[in-house]
Parts: C-alpha cells; sequence; structure tokens
C-alpha cells in the first residue's frame, strides 16, 4: 500500500510537469504574461513616438530658422550688392572728375530766374562730388557770380552770368584747384584768386566789371595789402632757397613794381597794417657785421608811402588808361586814312 502512494506520487508530479507550458525563448514572457507585456510595449512606443514628435518639431524649427537665415543672407547680399554698384557708380565719377564743364542755358533771364536754376542744377550735383557755389554781389544787381566745383583738372571754374543774357560767361584763367581759393579784394569789384599749386603761390586778380583776369603774380607770402581806393598791392615777391625777402608796390592795373629798400636784410621779415595809425608796420631780426642779432621794427605812414611812390588813385589811373588806349585808337585811324 504504502508502495502503491508513491508510485501515483511520482506519476501526478510526472504528469503536472509535463502539461505546463515553457517560458518564450524570443521574448522569455510566459503565456499568462503577454497581456502585461503589450502594455508595456505600447507605453514605450507612445514615448518613443512623442519624443520622435519633438526632435520634428525642433527639426521644423531649425528648419525655419535656416531658412529665416537664408533670407537674411539673401538680403544682406542685395544690400552689399548696392553697396558695391554705388561705390563703383561714385568711383566712375571720381575718375571723370576731369570731365568737361557743364553747360548753363535758360530763356528766363531774370536775377530771380537764373539764381533759382544755378540752385536746382547745385542740388544734383552736390550728390555727385560736384557742387556750385554762388558768391554774394550785393553791390551789383545786374551780374550772378558763381563757380563749378569738381570738374576738369583745374578743379574750380568762376563763371559770371549778366542778368538778361540766356547763358552766364567763362571768365578765363578765373580757376583755382582743390588747395585753392578765393577772397574780395575789394567788394564787389575785385577777387584775388589764390591758385593753390606749388610752394610759390600764383595770384591771379579777376577784375568783376570787366569780366577778365586783370593781372596774375608770383610771392611766398599771404601777406597782400591793397592801398584803399588804388590798384596798388604791398607784396612780398617770390623768392627761392634763403635769400631775404623782396617788397614791393605792385600795380595789377599797369603791371609797374616799385621796391621798398631797407638798412638791413632779413629773411623773417613780415608786417601787418594799423588802419587806426594808418600805418604799415614791418617786424624783423637785424644781424650786424659782428653777429649781433637785433629785433627791428619799422613803421611807415601809408599817405607819405603813397606820395612817394606815386601811388595814383584807381579812377585817375583809369582816365589815363581811357586816354591813353584813345590816343592809341586814333592814331592808328590817321594811319589807317593814310
Amino acid at each position: 500500500m504504502k508502495k502503491l502512494a508513491i508510485i501515483l506520487l511520482i506519476t501526478i508530479f510526472i504528469a503536472f510537469g509535463c502539461t505546463r507550458l515553457p517560458a518564450s525563448q524570443e521574448t522569455g514572457v510566459k503565456p499568462g504574461e503577454y497581456k502585461s507585456s503589450n502594455i508595456l510595449n505600447f507605453e514605450e512606443t507612445k514615448t518613443e513616438n512623442d519624443k520622435l514628435k519633438r526632435e520634428l518639431e525642433q527639426t521644423k524649427v531649425e528648419i525655419q530658422k535656416l531658412k529665416d537665415d537664408y533670407i537674411s543672407i539673401a538680403r544682406n547680399n542685395d544690400l552689399l550688392v548696392g553697396k558695391l554698384d554705388e561705390a563703383e557708380s561714385l568711383l566712375r565719377q571720381l575718375e571723370n572728375e576731369g570731365a568737361e564743364l557743364p553747360k548753363f542755358v535758360l530763356e528766363e533771364t531774370d536775377k530771380n530766374s537764373i539764381i533759382n536754376y544755378i540752385k536746382e542744377r547745385k542740388s544734383v550735383l552736390s550728390k555727385n562730388f560736384k557742387d556750385i557755389k554762388l558768391v554774394p554781389t550785393e553791390e551789383n544787381d545786374n551780374i550772378i557770380l558763381f563757380y563749378t566745383v569738381g570738374y576738369g583738372e583745374n578743379y574750380n571754374q568762376i563763371f559770371i552770368w549778366e542778368v538778361g543774357k540766356s547763358e552766364p560767361i567763362t571768365i578765363d584763367s578765373a580757376f583755382f584747384s582743390k588747395d585753392g581759393n578765393w577772397e574780395w579784394l575789394q567788394q564787389g569789384k575785385y577777387i584775388l584768386i589764390d591758385s593753390g599749386k606749388g610752394s610759390i603761390i600764383e595770384k591771379k586778380i579777376l577784375d568783376i566789371n570787366a569780366m577778365k583776369i586783370v593781372s596774375t603774380f608770383e610771392t611766398n607770402s599771404e601777406d597782400i595789402y591793397l592801398f584803399p581806393e588804388t590798384s596798388s598791392l604791398l607784396i612780398q615777391k617770390a623768392k627761392t632757397g634763403s635769400s631775404e625777402p623782396i617788397y614791393e608796390i605792385y600795380n595789377f592795373i599797369t603791371g609797374e613794381e616799385s621796391k621798398l629798400n631797407f638798412e638791413f636784410n632779413d629773411k623773417y621779415l613780415r608786417f601787418n597794417v594799423d588802419s587806426i595809425k594808418n600805418t604799415i608796420n614791418f617786424s624783423g631780426t637785424y644781424v650786424d657785421i659782428d653777429n649781433i642779432e637785433y629785433s627791428v621794427k619799422v613803421s611807415m605812414d601809408i599817405d607819405i608811402i603813397k606820395e612817394k611812390y606815386s601811388i595814383k588813385a584807381l579812377e585817375e589811373l583809369r582816365e589815363q588808361n581811357n586816354d591813353i588806349i584813345n590816343q592809341e585808337e586814333t592814331n592808328l585811324n590817321e594811319e589807317g586814312n593814310e
């Protein structure tokens, strides 16, 4: 009986062990565990999908950023190209600096129309490294004085436009370089032009009424004095090397020159005008034969200088010149009749 019970237990154990299903070798999950495993895989898949979705959104953002950057670069490139084109245009304008002078022609020839016309031209030229500058001439309502800037080798050219004329007159030789300038020698009548070329200063005098350059001279000094109501100037003649300066009275109408003589020589001699005392004061340094140096000053009365050097009034000089011209014309007519 005891033996039979043991055999029965062994049979039951073997039978139970043979009927139980083993775990899957591929998944390691037993048949009863498949449901919970599917739930776990679904959650993982969802998490992975959410991750991929976020990465996709980030990729879209980056793509949009790249797109925006490309558009920005393209716009900047267009702007850069525009700047380069503008620079090339300005360069061409600079290269064409020696172009011919502009033409001025106008049908309305009253003063206001001429001035407005010049200002309109000026507004265009000023944007292209060129300009037109008006010179005030309150003393003469019959002319408009102006000069162009940036044309030709001479750079600045002076014009005179008479009211009633359809175009201005280009004044021959009335030009100056970039380094030159102009100033009134006598307001409304004479302009002193500094050509601005070289160490020796070339000066020109423009007679507004005659509409021409009436004199050209050279000097090393900017110190120039016009004796009132005359055509005589006190100037320093152009010098070279270490030579002493020579001061002279120069008549820009007749071309006559009269040297001022001093009892001392000084290469640093300078002068200034005292309009209150009516004197011209020279100052400098004098070195004697013993090499002793002295500071010296010379004061000269303007009226005495005018008398000593026979400086004549401008009107008197013009009358004399007119008489000479009339006499020469008479002589020519008499010779022609013969």
